[in-house]
């Protein structure tokens, strides 16, 4: 107290000083009088009693004006009491004595700045904007390098808001803000209160660019309260305005609300220190001390208002950061908002309203990423924990869309049909309906696909959906291969959707009925049609490289080939199909000049990465050499193939290269033809023992280069003159070798494949490592049917009845030409029956039989499966049906026809018909290529068991053995197969 006391002299010495040497004497004796007086309002001053400073001061004027001693002090006292009536709610008085010191004292620069800052000040508060913005700003002129001056434009901005100019206001703080000789504390303050202004005049896209355009120091930032309401308005602002990385910036000011609460309690602390630093022991007078009394009181009033508030509002942070997770899926940035949105989900102190509609939030932030496994698993997770949600239907659709994505086509159908039935009166109706007719279309159950877009465009015709749905309606029948009735929805749609997005859309389609049908002429017109119509639709190079074809169709080869050349690099697959179709005309009409610079342009053509199938246009360069009468000429044009390509997993295949070359070695050992041995790699060749030497010589050297990809086509090679001499276990040593020697990073996708299948056919799990790069990295190949019917195939084979359905189902949609399509389609029937799918097995096979390659052994083996499955059905008639057709038209096959009479006989028996059982048997036995099946040595003992129980078969029995009657044999295979 003493040391305070102490400090408090040393502020008023100025006073005490004036007061003469006698009055000293009096304060130090604490006499009565004008000394005692001036005493008691200095200490009622110091101890921020103004009201009681202010009644003292004005007693001494009233009571010693007219003393020499008052007008000694007038000058130090006029200033105080100004200070004292100001703080103390009385303005007028205040202005008064501070205008009375300015007019008597002009060139007191000592107090001069507290007078004119005061003066401002009172100005403000009785609303005098004029006078107050002149006080300001002739401090400024005055005392420009004084902190009070920095001070004074921040109230003179609160003067333009008071008289209705806010973007004036705004502009001064901005300014201000951007001043570098402003402290960091004083910038933050001012980029606030223009944000706070432009908000609370309504200018929220102003006040969002203000908050955005620079980053807050919080360090800094006095009201970190403010900023935080501030911002979360802002990022509310812009997430309506669908700016979403802008609304996460101004959000990620705001931080949660307990640790908001702590930063507020900490910033209040810091400012009662920096207070009372600055009030204790000022060495600039009573005044200046006041001044920052005044100033920190004033924020710490503010801040401590704000943390009162802070301690009891309700959360925000759950709020805040839903919204905030919403801003980050809208800018695509799932995961961080999975991340906020499962937190939300799990916190069980949350109510039941905030973390259900979290937990749907957290289901798209996984279907965002196309994780379709992690969405189902949340979307059930959600159904389980919040069945009667109104967020349940939206659940059950995404569950939906995720097994739709996933290939589970037929779980998809389910859940959109018990989202059918269970809200009959959705507004989502049509959406779902829609769905489930596209599910039942990638499933190939296009008949089921038609009922729901039918059901659309009956029951729905207004509605957004109808007009895709008729165009469904015709793609379900062009699926099936029924162009007639596909042109005749196009036809119908198209008038219908003119003038709309589905127009294009409609018009290719159809232009690519026509063309399906075959029926160029009308095709080439409809095609025509749209690429002048429709220049750049995202179909404009597949109806360009349709055109071409039907050209070729029609016999016009050089427009063909005008068309093709129209087709870029920028069409992706679609070029080198243009490029290839080209080299064909030209190989066709004989102009191998022509295809020697054209398959030359395109290998040495540098606008395009990567040039699909450069090994196969260097193989056609070679050959027209060969059919220009030179085959000599190719050889060097398949050596530099051999070399430019052969280390280049993406360059297409280089086993035509390696025939070429075998066939050309083959032909100059027999002196057929003189081959030219100028370059070193063309020698090594012509001088090996055979073509296996010199592909084992290439193939150490290449491993030794680490030339991966170059070792693997030589060793492919091989593998394959190895088992076409019936050396498979060589073949395998090479390609087992292969493995060990080259990741599939280094393979192209004749290796991927072949090595795929190879441990596929040993039962090796790893196969599926193949073919899953296969799959990710050469996507557009045509072997892509082989490593999806390789993966169904693995699948199959562990039992996992659900993968396998899956891949086959891909095949089906992707592949549906491939060459395995019909054992595909017999493994998927298989897989089908096995989960006891039979409906969709009959549906698979009978799609199949439809096709002209499914004939021959793949008919006979569909056959069998319809009658397993007829037999699982309990219709054992139609079971008899199917066997007979495999042993009456089928009997290439003894291994078919075995399991044909075997499993007829069992329907027979299960009939009750044991003579018609029993003449099967005999047929069966009497056959000797069936001895050695499986099904020879029952059906001889059953044979045997039924002869002794039944009357001895006639002649009449026998021969109806062999012209059977259960079934027509003239009836077709598709007939058999419904």
């Amino acid at each position: 107290m003493l040391r305070l006391r102490t400090a408090f002299y040393l502020i008023l010495w100025p006073l005490i000083v004036l007061a003469g040497p006698g009055l000293r004497a009096e304060l130090v004796s604490r006499q009565q009088g004008l000394q005692a007086t001036l005493q008691e309002a200095v200490t009622a001053f110091e101890q921020a009693d103004y009201a009681r400073a202010a009644e003292g001061f004005a007693h001494i004027e009233t009571t010693y004006a007219d003393e020499p001693a008052y007008h000694e002090l007038e000058q130090s006292l006029l200033p105080v009491w100004a200070h004292a009536c100001r703080l103390t709610g009385d303005n007028v008085r205040a202005a008064e004595l501070y205008e009375i010191f300015l007019e008597c004292y002009p060139n007191d620069d000592a107090q001069a700045p507290f007078v004119l800052f005061g003066l401002a000040q009172a100005s403000q508060a009785l609303g005098e904007n004029a006078r107050a913005a002149a006080a300001y700003q002739s401090y400024r002129a005055r005392f420009p390098d004084r902190p009070e001056a920095l001070l004074s434009v921040l109230h003179e901005a609160d003067l333009a808001f008071a008289e209705g100019t806010p973007d004036k206001g705004i502009d001064e703080l901005l300014a201000f803000a951007a001043d570098p000789r402003v402290p960091p504390t004083l910038r933050s303050q001012a980029r606030l209160r223009a944000v706070q202004a432009a908000q609370s005049h309504g200018e929220d896209a102003r006040a969002a660019n203000i908050l955005l355009g620079d980053p807050w120091a919080v360090t800094t930032m006095p009201e970190l309260a403010i900023l935080a309401f501030a911002s979360l308005r802002a990022g509310d602002f812009l997430a309506r305005e669908g700016r979403t990385a802008d609304t996460i910036l101004a959000y990620r000011n705001v931080p949660p609300h307990h640790i908001l609460v702590d930063l507020q309690r900490e910033r209040l602390a810091q400012l009662e220190q920096i207070k009372r630093e600055r009030t204790q022991a000022n060495p600039e007078g009573i005044q200046i001390a006041a001044f920052w009394e005044e100033y920190f009181g004033g924020i710490i009033d503010k801040v401590r208002a704000e943390l009162d508030e802070l301690v009891v509002m309700e959360d925000y942070t759950p709020a805040w950061q839903m919204r905030l997770g919403e801003a980050f899926l809208r800018d695509d940035r799932s995961r961080e908002a999975g991340l906020l949105f499962g937190e939300l989900a799990a916190n069980t102190a949350l109510p039941g309203t905030l973390r259900a509609p979290a937990h749907y939030r957290w289901i798209l932030c996984a279907q965002a990423r196309e994780d379709w496994p992690l969405a189902l698993e949340r979307a059930h997770a959600f159904l389980a924990n919040y069945p009667d949600d109104p967020l349940a239907p939206a659940t059950l659709t995404l569950i939906a869309e995720a097994l739709l994505q996933s290939g589970r086509y037929s779980e998809a159908i389910d859940a959109l049909t018990r989202l059918i039935e269970t809200y009959p009166d959705a507004s989502r109706q049509p959406q779902w309906r829609f769905r489930r007719g596209y599910a039942y279309a990638l499933a190939q159950d296009y008949p089921e696909a038609r009922e729901d877009f039918v059901s659309i465009v009956n029951a729905y015709p207004s509605d957004p959906l109808a007009p895709r749905a008729r165009l469904w309606l015709g793609l379900s029948y062009f699926f099936e291969y029924n162009y007639a009735d596909a042109l005749v929805q196009f036809d119908t749609l198209l008038p219908d959707v003119t003038g709309t997005p589905l127009e294009a859309e409609t018009d290719y389609r159809r232009a690519a009925t026509l063309y399906s049908m075959r029926n160029y002429t009308e095709a080439q017109q409809a095609l025509e049609a749209f690429l002048k119509n429709h220049p750049e639709n995202k179909n404009a190079p597949a109806a360009r490289v349709l055109l071409g074809d039907t050209l070729m169709g029609l016999g016009e080869l050089d427009t063909a080939t005008e068309q093709f050349a129209c087709v870029g690099p920028e069409a992706g697959a679609l070029y080198p199909y243009a490029v290839f179709q080209t080299g064909k005309i030209y190989r066709v009409s004989e102009k191998y000049d022509t295809l020697i610079a054209h398959f030359t342009a395109y290998a040495e053509e540098t606008n395009t990465p990567t040039r699909p199938r450069l090994a196969e246009a260097l193989y056609w360069v070679g050959w027209a050499h060969a059919r220009q009468g030179d085959p000599a000429a190719g050889f060097p044009q398949f050596m530099e193939a051999l070399t430019r390509t052969g280390n280049d997993p993406q360059s297409g295949d280089t086993g035509p290269l390696l025939q070429a070359l075998e066939t050309l070695y083959a032909r100059a050992q027999a002196g057929d033809i003189a081959l030219s041995a100028d370059d070193p790699a063309s020698a090594e060749l012509l001088a090996a023992d055979s073509f296996e030497g010199w592909l084992e010589t290439q193939q150490a050297a290449a491993l030794e280069k680490n030339e991966l990809t170059r070792t693997s086509r030589y060793g492919l090679a091989l593998s394959k003159l190895y088992r076409q001499r019936g050396r498979d276990d060589r073949a395998d040593a090479i390609l087992y070798d292969m493995m060990v020697q080259v990741p599939p990073e280094r393979l192209d996708s004749e290796a991927l494949i072949t090595l795929g299948d190879t441990l596929a056919a040993a039962n090796a799990p790893t196969a599926a490592e193949y073919y899953l790069y296969h799959l990710e990295h050469f996507s557009q190949n045509p072997r892509t049917g082989a490593a999806l019917y390789g993966m169904a195939r693995l699948a199959a084979t562990s039992g996992d009845k659900d993968s396998a359905d899956q891949w086959l189902r891909r095949f089906e949609a992707e592949t549906p030409y491939h060459a395995a399509a019909p054992l595909a389609a017999l493994l998927h029937a298989r897989v089908l029956t096995d989960m006891k799918q039979y409906a969709e097995a009959e549906s698979v096979l009978e799609n199949q039989l439809q096709s002209p390659a499914f004939r021959g052994r793949p008919q006979a083996e569909a056959l069998l499966l319809m009658a397993a499955i007829a037999a699982n059905q309990g219709n054992p008639q139609r079971a008899i049906a199917c066997d007979q057709r495999v042993y009456t038209v089928y009997r290439a096959w003894p291994d078919l026809l075995a399991q044909a009479y075997w499993h007829s006989t069992q329907m027979f028996q299960q009939l009750g018909d044991d003579p018609a059982a029993l003449r099967t048997l005999v047929e069966m036995t009497d056959d000797p290529r069936l001895a050695d099946t499986p099904e020879y040595a029952p059906a001889l003992a059953l044979r045997a068991e039924l002869e002794a129980k039944l009357p001895p078969m006639s002649a009449s029995d026998t021969e109806a053995v062999k012209t059977p009657t259960t079934m027509d044999t003239t009836t077709s295979d598709e007939e058999v197969a419904r």
